[in-house]
């Protein structure tokens, strides 16, 4: 079966539809599809047109007949949703998310300086693309990798940062499970790479996201030893504080500020490397369980206004400061309000777990 049969099967089985149903649906007789499914016969335009709007993948299904060049022309795009869309419910979306993860371990390609611009436009784009939004893309550049296939090692590094980013918005839409699948082609991916920097990115990024979830101080340790990342430092700080350990709470984040000094100054928010204003949300999270208000209070910079996400993380931490001084009640508040202002399709876990972290706080759990 070649890839446009296996993508018409796999659009098929997602939509429910048997041969005959998308046989009539599309004009394109029942064994026409099934030959075309099997590989014993490659589509015309006008069958990979009919099929395209059957399907509804926008585009997708015409790139992959055309041969197109996944990379400059970028088509599959606005159709990777495979006829479930931006809106899609999750386990659709999943079930691609999980057929493109197979994919990528056997084999990967493009070009690589298209796609290195393209991993770090991702990179930016997480900062402020919503996690549907950024799903769809998402998928759409992974389909696009692996369908150009050159045997380039370089692009490893390329699979490791955007199978680490599709794991985060997984897990923001809900789904740990598939995350997680996610992040363990991440890790195979920057092993295959064997870019040092960019598995040093790996763990401390994965480190940094379990603290946030609530994960045991001693796993979030174990995730971030020997790594150097400010991520990394950042999240051994928040490992020490659940744990009650101030000092090494405290050191650990002079490390992260020390890290993060010996990187460039970016010109833009990007995943890929930590900006001071969210070392100092991540900071004044640890003095807030630690309950170190006055710490906390200096630690939180002003986060870009444009960072809708960010803006109201930064409130939610004023919350917990309320809450670490014994204003229960007013952290709650404050903590409402931050999530009541985002739209609710900005509303990721993060962010709600931040705000759960008002309360267990004030409560003294």
């Amino acid at each position: 079966m070649d890839s446009f049969g296996r993508l018409v099967r796999q659009l098929r089985e997602e939509a429910g539809l048997s041969l005959a149903a998308l046989a009539a649906r599309s004009d394109v007789s029942k064994s026409h599809i099934g030959n075309l499914e099997s590989g014993a016969r490659q589509p015309t335009p006008a069958v990979a047109r009919a099929l395209d709007t059957a399907l509804r993948t926008d585009g997708f299904l015409l790139a992959v007949a055309a041969g197109a060049d996944p990379v400059r022309r970028r088509t599959m795009l606005t159709g990777v949703g495979l006829a479930l869309g931006a809106k899609a419910a999750p386990p659709g979306v999943n079930s691609l998310a999980e057929y493109l993860r197979q994919a990528l371990v056997a084999s990967l390609g493009a070009t690589v300086d298209d796609w290195y611009e393209i991993a770090e436009e991702h990179g930016r784009d997480y900062m402020t693309v919503s996690a549907p939004e950024l799903q769809t893309r998402l998928l759409g550049d992974l389909a696009a990798l692996r369908a150009a296939l050159p045997e380039d090692g370089r692009l490893w590094a390329v699979v490791c940062r955007l199978s680490a980013l599709e794991a985060m918005t997984l897990t923001s839409l809900g789904d740990k499970r598939a995350a997680a699948r996610w992040w363990r082609t991440a890790r195979l991916a920057g092993s295959q790479s064997g870019d040092v920097s960019v598995r040093s990115w790996l763990q401390g990024r994965a480190a940094f996201r379990a603290a946030h979830e609530e994960a045991e101080p001693l796993s979030v340790l174990s995730m971030a030893e020997d790594v150097e990342a400010a991520e990394a430092h950042a999240a051994r700080a928040w490992a020490f504080a659940r744990l009650g350990d101030r000092g090494a709470a405290t050191a650990a984040i002079s490390s992260a500020h020390r890290a993060l000094d010996r990187l460039p100054v970016t010109s833009q928010p990007t995943m890929y490397q930590m900006p001071t204003w969210r070392l100092g949300l991540a900071e004044s999270r640890v003095f807030a369980l630690l309950g170190d208000t006055r710490s906390m209070s200096s630690a939180l910079a002003d986060v870009p206004p444009d960072m809708g996400e960010w803006v109201a993380q930064r409130e939610i931490c004023i919350a917990l400061a309320e809450s670490v001084s014994g204003d229960l009640p007013s952290g709650l508040a404050r903590a409402d309000a931050a999530l009541a202002g985002l739209p609710e399709v900005r509303q990721v876990s993060v962010v709600r777990s931040l705000a759960r972290e008002v309360a267990l706080v004030g409560r003294g759990e």
